[in-house]
C-alpha cells in the first residue's frame, strides 16, 4: 500500500523548504513575515501559521502565567490568552519592536486578564445569577483563593521593572538569560531587579500574615504548561482569515482591549491638536481686522508655507501617561526650588523659554545634603467620582499645592516641592487612580467591635453618634493601597453613601469619621466597601537641566 501523507502535511512541507526555517529569527522579523504571508493569500497561510506558531512557542508560556495568575478560573484563562494573541494578530501591521516581543505581550495579557477578572466580578454581582456549584472543601477553596488573591494584589502592586522578572523568572520559571531575551534587557539587569522585587514581595506577603513559603508554593502553580489545544487552536485562528471560529468571550475581550489601546492613542493626538489649535488661534488674534493673503502669492507656495507654520508639536509619549478611564498625567516642568522666572526646565532637561506659574513660598529645611526641586504636572480627564493621588519617588520629603499664575489658581495643574538626596539626577513620578467599581469587604451591624479577617484585615467600628443631620461613625481599619468608602443600608436595604468628616492614620491603620443624612433607627448595617487603584509611573524626570536656560 502507499504511504500517503495528509495534505495539510504536505503543504506544510513545501512551504517549510520554500520559506525556510523560522530559527533564528527575531519576533519583528517573525511577525513582519506573519503579516505579510497572511495579506498574501488564502494559499500562504502555512507559512503565516508557522511564523505565529513561533511566536506563540516563545511567548505563550509567559502569557499563560500572567493569566493564570490574575485569574483564578482554567476556562477564564484560556480565553484571556487566545484574546491576548488575537490583539496581536489585529494590530500586526503597527506594532513596532526591536527586537522582543515580551514587553508589549506582557502588557497586552495583563489588560486583557484584568479586563475579564472585572467582567466575572460584574456578572457574580447582577442579582439574579445562581452562585458556582460549592466546592468539595469550602475552607481550603477559601484559603486558596484568599492567599492568591493576596499573592495578586501584591505583585500587581510591585512596579513594572520588578513585576516583569518576577514574573518571568519566579513565576514562569525562566532562566536569567531567556527573560533577558524576551524583555530585551541586560542579564544583570533582570538579576538585580528580580532581587529586589522578591525582597518586596516576600515583605509584602509576610505583612499580611502570609508564610514566605507561599509564593513557592503558588509560583510551581502557576508554571503549568500551556494545554496543548489552546496554542494549537490560538495559531489556527490566528493565521485563519475567518473569524467565525473564534469563541465569543474571546473576541469580546480582544475587541474591548483594542478599543482601549485606540482611546489612548487618540487621546494623545487630541491633546497636540488642542496645543496646535491654540498656538493658531493665539497667531490669528495678532493679525490686523483687514489682513489678506497678497493675491499674487502662488497657491501651491502659500500651502507649503501653511503646511510649516501650522505643523501639530508632537506630544512626547514619555511624559504622558493615561488611564482607559480617560484621567491623564502630563509632566509640564521642573525647577530648583525656590523657582525664579528663567529656571524651569521640561521634564527632559530642555529649557522652557517661559516660566508655567509663580514660584512656590513652602519652606523646605533638612539637615542633610539635599538639592530642592519643584516639579509641576498637568492631571485631566479624572472621572468624577474617582479618587486619585501622584507623588514623587526617590524623595526625603515633600510639600504638594495648588500653582498660582499671577495669584490666581490655574485648572488642572499640581505641584510638588521636594528634597532630593544630592547628587539625585532623575526621579520617577507615580499616579494612581481608583474609578472602578466598589467591592463590599465587610459588613458591619450597628453595636460597636472590632474583627479581624482572615487575609489579616482589622476592623474597629465605634458606637454610632445621633447628630442633627443625621448619624456619625468612627472606622478604623488596616487596608492599605485600596480607595476606601463607608456606606449605610437602611431597613429596606438601600445604600446611602457617606460624608467624609476627618481622616488621619497612624502606622499600618487608617481612621475614617463619616457622617450619613440618616437617624440611626433607620440604619440596619454598615458596609466597607473598596477599589483597586490603577497605576502608572513616569521615570528619568530630569533633576538637572540638560542645557542653559
Amino acid at each position: 500500500m502507499a504511504n500517503r501523507q495528509p495534505a495539510s502535511a504536505l503543504r506544510q512541507l513545501r512551504t517549510l523548504f520554500a520559506e525556510g526555517t523560522t530559527t533564528g529569527l527575531t519576533d519583528s522579523q517573525l511577525l513582519r513575515r506573519f503579516a505579510a504571508k497572511r495579506a498574501e493569500s488564502v494559499d500562504s497561510a502555512a507559512a503565516a501559521e508557522i511564523a505565529f506558531a513561533s511566536l506563540v512557542d516563545r511567548h505563550g508560556a509567559m502569557v499563560w502565567g500572567v493569566c493564570r495568575r490574575v485569574l483564578r478560573d482554567t476556562h477564564e484563562a484560556e480565553d484571556a490568552f487566545q484574546a491576548t494573541f488575537l490583539v496581536l494578530v489585529r494590530r500586526a501591521g503597527s506594532v513596532r519592536v526591536d527586537e522582543s516581543l515580551g514587553r508589549w505581550l506582557y502588557g497586552v495579557a495583563h489588560r486583557v486578564a484584568r479586563r475579564a477578572r472585572f467582567e466575572t466580578e460584574r456578572r457574580a454581582n447582577r442579582p439574579g445569577l445562581s452562585a458556582p456549584d460549592a466546592p468539595t472543601d469550602p475552607a481550603v477553596d477559601v484559603e486558596r483563593r484568599e492567599i492568591g488573591d493576596a499573592l495578586n494584589e501584591e505583585v500587581d502592586r510591585l512596579p513594572f521593572k520588578y513585576r516583569c522578572p518576577i514574573e518571568l523568572c519566579y513565576l514562569q520559571g525562566m532562566t536569567y538569560d531567556q527573560a533577558a531575551r524576551q524583555l530585551d534587557w541586560p542579564t544583570a539587569t533582570i538579576k538585580s531587579r528580580l532581587a529586589r522585587g522578591r525582597r518586596r514581595l516576600r515583605r509584602s506577603l509576610v505583612r499580611r500574615g502570609l508564610a514566605p513559603g507561599v509564593l513557592a508554593a503558588i509560583a510551581a502553580e502557576s508554571r503549568a504548561a500551556v494545554p496543548p489545544l489552546i496554542v494549537k487552536s490560538t495559531v489556527r485562528a490566528a493565521a485563519s482569515r475567518a473569524v467565525g471560529g473564534v469563541p465569543s468571550a474571546v473576541t469580546y475581550l480582544s475587541e474591548g482591549v483594542l478599543k482601549m489601546m485606540a482611546w489612548k492613542k487618540i487621546g494623545l493626538a487630541t491633546a497636540g491638536a488642542v496645543v496646535a489649535l491654540g498656538l493658531t488661534a493665539a497667531g490669528m488674534t495678532q493679525l490686523p481686522p483687514n489682513h489678506r493673503v497678497p493675491s499674487s502669492q502662488p497657491p501651491v507656495v502659500a500651502a507649503r508655507r501653511s503646511e510649516t507654520t501650522t505643523k501639530i508639536p508632537e506630544v512626547d509619549p514619555r511624559w504622558v501617561k493615561s488611564f482607559p478611564n480617560g484621567a491623564t498625567i502630563e509632566v509640564v516642568g521642573v525647577s530648583p526650588h525656590p523657582s525664579g522666572p528663567r529656571t524651569w526646565w521640561r521634564p527632559d532637561g530642555t529649557p522652557l523659554k517661559q516660566a508655567p506659574c509663580d514660584p512656590s513660598d513652602t519652606k523646605l529645611t533638612t539637615d542633610e545634603p539635599a538639592i530642592a526641586r519643584a516639579i509641576l504636572v498637568r492631571i485631566s480627564g479624572v472621572p468624577a467620582d474617582a479618587d486619585h493621588n501622584w507623588w514623587l519617588d526617590q524623595v526625603k520629603s515633600n510639600s504638594k499645592g495648588r500653582p498660582t499664575r499671577e495669584g490666581k489658581p490655574i485648572a488642572e495643574l499640581g505641584m510638588a516641592t521636594g528634597l532630593f538626596p544630592e547628587g539625585t539626577k532623575s526621579c520617577t513620578i507615580r499616579f494612581e487612580v481608583a474609578a472602578g467599581p466598589w467591592k463590599t469587604v465587610q459588613e458591619w451591624g450597628k453595636s460597636p467591635g472590632s474583627f479581624g479577617s482572615r487575609n489579616g484585615t482589622s476592623f474597629i467600628f465605634s458606637d454610632l453618634i445621633a447628630t442633627g443631620k443625621g448619624t456619625a461613625l468612627s472606622v478604623t481599619h488596616s487596608i492599605e493601597d485600596r480607595s476606601v468608602r463607608i456606606v449605610a443600608v437602611d431597613q429596606k436595604d438601600k445604600e446611602h453613601l457617606s460624608k467624609t468628616r476627618s481622616g488621619g492614620g497612624v502606622w499600618n491603620y487608617s481612621q475614617l469619621v463619616v457622617e450619613f443624612d440618616l437617624p440611626p433607627d433607620q440604619i440596619k448595617e454598615f458596609r466597607v466597601q473598596t477599589r483597586e487603584y490603577e497605576k502608572v509611573e513616569i521615570p528619568n524626570v530630569a533633576l538637572e537641566p540638560a542645557g542653559p536656560a
